[in-house]
């Protein structure tokens, strides 16, 4: 069992290692709160603290707003454009493939998957080189 102090410390200096305890305590509401609270509040900073592992263990608790998570994350890798390489963009799909995941495994929704793809196609059907990096998803 975490002691309340130990909790308090983790939260204010070592995010990561606090959202491991939270889920170790099964308090995955908390963890799902403060991964929302944070990718919010690091929206605008250049390299976004990302929690996909931690997203990964709340996948069966909170699928719907994981995906939210996930798509948040692959949004902002879109409006920072391609980069060199492609690698925002590849980095998008990675995070689409998580929704994938979560539409097919955990909620065994193809319908939804299908859905979000065509409109994610849609959303973005003026950059081309997002939709070749996307062309492999069905």
């Amino acid at each position: 069992e975490f002691e309340p102090k130990l909790l308090a410390h983790l939260e204010k200096h070592n995010t990561h290692e606090y959202l491991l305890a939270l889920c170790e305590k099964q308090d995955f509401r908390t963890a799902l709160d403060t991964i929302k609270q944070r990718a919010r509040y690091d929206r605008s900073v250049f390299a976004r603290k990302d929690y996909s592992d931690i997203a990964r263990i709340l996948e069966p608790h909170f699928p719907k707003e994981i995906i939210r998570y996930y798509l948040s994350f692959m949004e902002w890798l879109i409006d920072q454009g391609a980069g060199k390489d492609r690698v925002n963009y590849r980095s998008a799909v990675r995070y689409f493939e998580k929704v994938q995941r979560v539409f097919l495994v955990i909620l065994h929704d193809r319908q939804g998957w299908e859905n979000k793809l065509v409109e994610i196609r849609t959303t973005y059907g003026n950059k081309r080189a997002l939709l070749e990096e996307l062309s492999d998803l069905t």
